[in-house]
């Protein structure tokens, strides 16, 4: 949100902006806005049945591992000696070592003292371990270095993992996908992630020569039952632990690129397209939050008027697009990428 005033508020300034606790956001917006629509008309998104999350484990008793799916693992276990002080593995494994071969990875050692796995390295990590677990991301696009393409890399991994470990006695180190298939997934991960990684979209485009109302806005969304919140935007909010925050979203194009309640108090506000959309990959239940966000978007031009397009400007075919949906989903849970499971969250 916008720092008006440039105070010295303790919040975490980003340029003219400031991030801020949703307790205050929603302060704030209640203070200027009703928090109530002018009907009710939340059925139309109703509810929606997630099946159950694994129940919480304490943080005492939590184990931090890599994943398989989007992780290339390499697995150390110790034979003699049975356990290595942390400080002496990191002199081998450290800084110097990920500049070169274990560029990306990230060590998980076993903890000798509690016997929970976590990460090698960290601010109330384990002084010594009995095991240990290098990863490299199949694809990563937010490294700078995404797939891996030269020949022989996975194999040269490994060795140096081998060579590195003989240095403290005797262990085995093993991999369960071998580096010819791991070359295979990585490249596949980078089609995957190309085609997979995106958003479902629905545009509630504004009548020529007009503009839609922020206030109007407002009270429409507040009775379909969205919360003004994160970014300044509009969203469904998700209550379970499964899969991303939101089940989908509302901003709008800039000017103005999102909902201020300060402007739209003021009547300062008028916006141009209603952008509806979420992610697939990140989402628990991808084809019934489609419908629902259809239906939500039928009810919002019903109310403001407007054209409901694609994201490319066609006429949306809501079976068609259904239909779609259902088979990306089906292809990423056989890649081991369930929406909404935590692998997804982890990859996307």
């Amino acid at each position: 949100m916008k720092d008006e005033k440039s105070k010295n508020t303790g919040r975490i300034q980003v340029g003219d902006y400031y991030l801020a606790p949703e307790s205050e956001s929603s302060a704030r917006a209640a203070a200027l806005l009703p928090t109530k629509g002018s009907e009710n008309a939340s059925s139309i998104l109703g509810s929606i049945v997630l099946p159950a999350a694994k129940q919480p484990v304490g943080e005492k008793d939590k184990n931090y591992l890599p994943s398989s799916a989007s992780e290339w693992i390499v697995h150390v276990e110790l034979d003699q000696p049975k356990e290595l002080p942390v400080p002496s593995i990191d002199e081998i494994f450290g800084k110097e070592w990920r500049s070169k071969g274990g560029r990306n990875v990230t060590i998980y050692g076993k903890d000798a003292r509690t016997g929970l796995w976590a990460f090698l390295i960290s601010a109330d990590g384990p002084k010594s371990v009995t095991a240990l677990q290098f990863a490299w991301p199949y694809f990563a696009r937010w490294t700078g270095d995404t797939v891996t393409t030269k020949s022989g890399t996975y194999e040269a991994r490994l060795k140096e993992v081998e060579s590195g470990m003989r240095q403290f006695g005797r262990a085995k180190v093993h991999t369960e996908v071998q580096p010819s298939a791991a070359q295979q997934r990585s490249e596949r991960l980078s089609e995957v992630s190309e085609q997979f990684d995106q958003q479902i979209t629905l545009v509630l485009r504004v009548p020529p020569g007009r503009a839609f109302s922020g206030r109007e806005v407002w009270d429409v969304m507040l009775c379909l039952g969205l919360h003004w919140g994160d970014m300044d935007c509009f969203h469904w909010q998700n209550h379970s632990d499964v899969g991303g925050d939101f089940f989908f979203s509302v901003s709008t194009p800039p000017p103005p690129g999102y909902f201020l309640p300060e402007e739209i108090a003021a009547n300062r506000v008028t916006v141009g397209d209603l952008v509806f959309g979420y992610s697939l990959p990140r989402s628990p239940a991808p084809a019934t939050i489609y419908e629902r966000m259809f239906a939500a978007t039928e009810y919002v031009q019903r109310r403001l008027g407007g054209t409901i397009q694609t994201e490319t400007g066609s006429t949306p075919d809501l079976n068609a697009t259904l239909n779609q949906i259902r088979s990306m989903v089906q292809e990423l849970e056989a890649l081991g990428f369930a929406p909404g499971s935590e692998q997804a969250l982890r990859f996307f």
